[in-house]
């Protein structure tokens, strides 16, 4: 099984396709305060940016099919979620963890390729 901070990350890149959609936020302005600042700020080693020899960890975004959630789409092990009958102006086409599609065409892959993270600095 999946764990919940996997479905997490779909639903907040989900939350962010669309506030950057309606907001018209520059897509790579987008990428720098989603991904590389948090990488950079807390010492996420081999995270935060598309090159060789980092972990790949995207989601492909499709900013033109809305989606629904509604119970028959829900991946959570509790059955609901807070953002049942909310729709989405954009929707989630493939998630690829550490270099694994573990989601495509609404489906997960089966494939569990979460790794705990390392970090190169202390707090």
């Amino acid at each position: 099984m999946t764990s919940k901070p996997f479905f997490a990350r779909i639903l907040l890149h989900l939350v962010l396709a669309t506030f950057a959609a309606v907001w018209l936020i520059p897509t790579l302005g987008l990428l720098v305060t989603s991904f590389r600042a948090p990488a950079d700020i807390f010492g996420v080693a081999g995270r935060g940016y598309v090159r060789e020899g980092y972990f790949a960890d995207l989601v492909l975004v499709d900013p033109k099919k809305p989606t629904r959630v509604d119970s028959s789409n829900v991946l959570y092990k509790c059955g609901w979620s807070p953002f049942e009958g909310h729709k989405f102006s954009a929707s989630i086409d493939t998630t690829i963890v550490n270099g694994e599609i573990v989601y495509r065409d609404g489906a997960l892959t089966g494939i569990i390729a979460g790794r705990r993270l390392e970090f190169t600095r202390g707090r």
